[in-house]
């Protein structure tokens, strides 16, 4: 696959500039043209896609990203070395003329745990601004510092058990939004950063749903939106720590990381001496140590901004708000790996578990460790979320998983990065060789090395070794890296359903039960003649394992790499990453992310381009409605109870749903429901809803909101804690409780009864100047109204409080029998009138139309009441009324006509707006 050129990238990244304005110019048409709750879920959804676009936009130009990643203290170290340096010799750095051994004199010394908090990037590009500061270094921004202290509050706590609730937050808002109304504007803030501070609290520390209800309900992130550009930076911190119940030592974090940033003008880069990198005589500034001293330590460095002036900060500080610094190693390293010619490799710090701690807990003292979780989590999320990591080399080791949280964030690298599903998947990879993806089991020379306890006797017992690779490939990667509610490597992509781009990798210095030779000489010279009849097996074990033979493309290969003398599994890793380095998947892939959102945003903005379509049904139904009055006129002349009779025709009798019911109420719900019942039948029952699912994004969407849980990934966290397949609501569609059985049937019944031999209860009617068409409009309307009104399910929860699924249920019929009666007639007569919405009244109410009875106060003057009685007293009077009745009846189907079909009142200049708006959006591949 060839790379793409530079003005080719130029020329993808002119279209994504000129889709961004047009996207700006959409939003503030939405402002103008949009109201109420619709306004505002729109405006989120562009301004969301605007920030995912200028994502892809900041880093199209960049050289693609290989990073490795993982828990930590599983390896990562060993694979850089290896992916940095030329066979046996040191992974060197460059300063200017000298060279530095990375891991003697930079890498802070592991102690069993990750022994930095900062990414770090590697690259042969040779570009060095300030040859006395040579180290760039990237900052965290204030958008940055906010996500992480919110990082650190909501997962390091065990619970958070105080939360502010909706009229707190109401009043903190407001408060906010009166005192920044005069202020000048800021730009270090800006009002798509606050939602991309949203976007992170709802896909990651969304868990705590009484929280995030609250959040919604007062649209708090939205709302802070609109005035933080008018925000001082001091109110930075007051404004947002409510949402961490205001504790004391966080506050101070967040102050102290802002108002750094605010000394040094918010500088994105500094440039740092090569001292400060250095072990033993520099400053150590990788080491987590110096975050640790953030309240103890005040020592202080010098740095350069941009233009080059001096500037000085406390060490520890600086530590703290680094995202990424930047090493140059030799460029002949390119000559044996070219994939560095093309992409900067990224070391991330390896990922930690998260901490437990109880509100009260939290303090000055465990300040430092919070922020080195959050930001290490942070990052990670960040660098994934932004597109920043083209190809991920995940490293996982042979040990049970302590890091909670890692398959959700492997999880979502994938789904941001390459696709949320085997299509997207297939969309975004175009036929890729290699996947972006690199999985490696490192330390695999634990399962070479023979077990004492559990490998004797492996000749004479069939299948004796398969536990190493069952362990190795099935316990401690399937169930505890994918886990089982995810299975995407069971699923990749179309043409390619099992994931398989796996190697393996193993340490030469810990191989010697295998290999000799090498402590002594610093290669391997042989195989161990004691073990050679074991790694026959041991190989013949690996190449037939079930899981080898699905995932592995080349399982043979695989092998070889990794258990050849003096083969470790480098070379086979390097030489794929040399196939997958140039910018052509990483430019395919943003492509493929850009027309995603381009045709997500022009699904949502065409919602409200009004064509003719919308008029012309509007003129149909006034002219069925028409026809119906009309025809309706000479009947009322001939038998003035002819009205009556219509809506007794059309209403249903409770006897005669009490006759049918006698005669259904008992239902084996096993023939009915041919499904096997297990727990996703049964949360079934307990949600109907699910079985209007056509999909599983449609089913996730159902159950977070029935559950009250606030992100995907809670929900998939809450099936796989039940043993729940989420494809099994898509399945099983035709699962049905007692309650939803009774309401399909009763239905059912109502609609034959109306239908039935051919309307032959309308006879009558059809034979007095009703025509049949007018009839079927008008029932068809009706069973519309139930849908669009959701009746059928307040139906079936109604029934569900009185059914049972597992009893038989007697003498329910007299109360199904009422009920259905009672929402049925109440129907016919009134339409939908009992349901509408304050704003379809209020836009009813600004229609050009005389309504008679429409939204009319009830006289409760007695003594007209009494005259209206005294009027009635002839048959003339009593006609009035039958009339009344049927103008108010023609007046409320009008009215809920028009209401379920759309309002066309627009304004024809903004809709033509809108309409050249869409037309200069567009997609980038055909």
């Amino acid at each position: 696959m060839k790379n793409f050129s530079n003005i080719e990238i130029d020329n993808i990244k002119n279209a994504i500039d000129q889709n961004i304005a047009s996207l700006i110019d959409s939003i503030n048409w939405v402002n103008t043209n949009l109201k109420y709750e619709t306004k505002n879920s729109v405006n989120l959804k562009l301004k969301n896609n605007v920030n995912t676009l200028n994502k892809i936009n900041s880093n199209i130009h960049s050289k693609p990203v290989m990073a490795v990643y993982g828990a930590s203290q599983v390896g990562k170290s060993y694979l850089i070395k290896n992916l940095l340096s030329e066979s046996q010799n040191p992974f060197y750095i460059n300063n200017g003329n000298d060279k530095y051994d990375f891991l003697r004199d930079i890498n802070p010394p592991g102690t069993g745990a990750e022994s930095t908090g900062v990414v770090t990037r590697f690259t042969i590009d040779t570009t060095i601004k300030f040859s006395d500061f040579p180290i760039r270094v990237k900052l965290l921004t204030p958008k940055d510092i906010i996500i992480i202290v919110l990082d650190t509050y909501f997962l390091d706590s065990k619970k958070i058990t105080k939360t502010y609730d909706k009229k707190e937050l109401e009043n903190h808002i407001a408060n906010f939004e009166e005192i920044t109304r005069n202020n000048p504007v800021q730009t270090f803030l800006s009002e798509f950063e606050i939602f991309e501070i949203k976007e992170y609290f709802n896909n990651h520390l969304s868990k705590h749903s009484l929280v995030f209800e609250s959040l919604n309900e007062t649209r708090f992130f939205e709302r802070i939106a609109m005035f933080i550009e008018k925000a001082s930076k001091e109110n930075w911190v007051a404004i947002f720590e409510i949402l961490w119940n205001k504790n004391s030592s966080i506050s101070k974090l967040a102050s102290l990381l802002i108002q750094s940033l605010n000394k040094i003008n918010f500088a994105k880069n500094i440039y740092l001496s090569f001292n400060e990198v250095l072990r033993e005589e520099g400053n150590q500034i990788l080491d987590v140590k110096r975050i640790n001293q953030l309240y103890t330590d005040t020592n202080t460095t010098n740095f350069k901004n941009e233009s080059g002036e001096i500037g000085t900060l406390q060490v520890s500080i600086i530590a703290a708000l680094i995202e990424e610094l930047v090493f140059n190693i030799p460029s002949e390293l390119a000559e044996n790996k070219p994939f560095l010619l093309n992409s900067d490799l990224l070391d991330f710090p390896g990922a930690r578990s998260r901490k437990t701690l109880e509100f009260d807990e939290i303090n000055d003292d465990l300040i430092p460790e919070m922020l080195l979780r959050g930001k290490v989590s942070y990052l990670f999320n960040k660098y994934s979320d932004d597109f920043n990591v083209n190809n991920l080399l995940f490293c996982t080791n042979d040990i049970k998983l302590e890091v909670n949280e890692l398959p959700a964030l492997l999880n979502n690298w994938i789904t941001r990065n390459i696709g949320e599903n085997p299509n997207e998947r297939q969309n975004a990879l175009n036929d890729a060789e290699i996947a972006p993806l690199f999985v490696i089991f490192t330390f695999f020379n634990n399962q070479l090395k023979f077990d004492t306890t559990n490998d004797e006797n492996f000749n004479a017992i069939p299948n004796k070794l398969n536990y190493k690779w069952d362990t190795r490939f099935n316990t401690f990667f399937e169930n505890e890296i994918v886990t089982s509610t995810r299975n995407w490597h069971k699923d990749w992509s179309i043409k390619i359903p099992f994931f398989n781009n796996f190697y393996l990798l193993r340490d030469f210095k810990y191989s010697n039960d295998t290999y000799l030779g090498f402590e002594q000489n610093g290669k391997e010279l042989e195989f161990n003649d004691i073990r050679k009849n074991y790694f026959i097996e041991l190989g013949n074990s690996f190449l037939n394992h079930e899981f080898v033979l699905k995932h592995f493309n080349d399982p043979m290969q695989s092998w070889k790499s990794a258990t050849d003398i003096n083969s470790d599994g480098t070379n086979l890793i390097i030489q794929n990453l040399n196939k997958v380095s140039n910018n052509a998947s990483k430019i395919n892939r943003y492509k493929n992310k850009h027309d995603l959102i381009i045709n997500e945003t022009l699904t949502v903005l065409n919602e409200f381009l009004h064509t003719d379509d919308l008029s012309e049904l509007r003129d149909k139904n006034n002219k069925n409605v028409n026809k119906l009055f009309f025809s309706f006129s000479p009947l009322l002349i001939k038998d003035i109870n002819s009205f009556n009779n219509f809506i007794a025709c059309l209403s249903v009798n409770p006897v005669d749903v009490y006759n049918f019911l006698i005669n259904n109420i008992h239902v084996d719900l096993g023939a009915v429901n041919t499904k096997e019942l297990d727990e996703s039948n049964i949360l079934i029952m307990q949600i109907p809803e699910l079985k209007k699912a056509e999909n599983i994004e449609q089913a996730m969407a159902i159950l977070k909101k029935e559950l009250w849980l606030t992100s995907d990934q809670d929900v998939l966290d809450v099936l796989e804690t039940h043993n729940i397949n989420k494809n099994a609501f898509v399945k099983k569609v035709n699962s049905k409780t007692r309650a939803q059985y009774y309401t399909d049937i009763l239905f059912d019944f109502w609609r034959n009864d109306l239908e039935k031999n051919d309307l032959e209860k309308f006879h009558y009617f059809i034979n007095n100047g009703i025509s049949k068409e007018s009839l079927h409009f008008l029932i068809d309307f009706y069973f519309k109204l139930f849908q669009q009104r959701n009746m059928k399910l307040k139906v079936e929860h109604l029934i569900n409080n009185i059914t049972s699924d597992t009893e038989i249920n007697s003498g329910i019929e007299i109360f199904l029998s009422e009920l259905f009666t009672m929402i049925v007639n109440e129907m016919v007569f009134n339409f939908d009138k009992n349901f509408y919405k304050t704003e379809e009244i209020n836009e009813i109410e600004k229609l050009d139309y005389n309504f008679k009875y429409f939204n009319k106060p009830k006289n409760k003057n007695l003594e007209a009441i009494k005259s209206i009685f005294e009027q009635f007293e002839d048959a003339l009077n009593v006609n009035q009324i039958i009339l009344e009745k049927f103008n108010k009846w023609i007046e409320t189907l009008r009215i809920s006509l028009i209401i379920n079909t759309g309002f066309v009142d627009y304004d024809e200049v903004s809709n033509n707006e809108l309409k050249k708006l869409l037309q200069q959006i567009n997609v980038l591949t055909n």
